[in-house]
């Protein structure tokens, strides 16, 4: 399950840096809260509070509505933006 986390984490980080914006960011953070969560999990006993896997759950749903989010205004504004017209290529002589 780390090990997925962690692949998670790295593309998501490459993104972040790619085209640095503030849900990808955000969706960062909260997976970085995931990995902290995991990382004590591994350092203790497993689990420590009861509520361990609700936690887990709700930052999974949050990071995935952060990238739909992102990806909702993205969208948004390329559709609001005219299309410019091609030029036609020039014929080859």
């Amino acid at each position: 399950m780390c090990a997925i986390d962690f692949a998670l984490a790295s593309g998501l980080l490459f993104i972040a840096l790619r085209f640095s914006s503030v849900w990808l960011g955000g969706a960062m953070l909260l997976q970085s809260i995931a990995l902290c969560l995991q990382a004590f999990d591994f350092v203790g006993d497993g689990p420590s509070i009861p509520a361990h896997y609700l936690i887990n759950d709700l930052l999974s749903y949050a990071m995935v509505a952060c990238l739909i989010a992102g990806l909702a205004g993205s969208w948004r504004r390329s559709q609001a933006k005219p299309r410019q017209a091609r030029a036609p290529a020039p014929l080859p002589s």
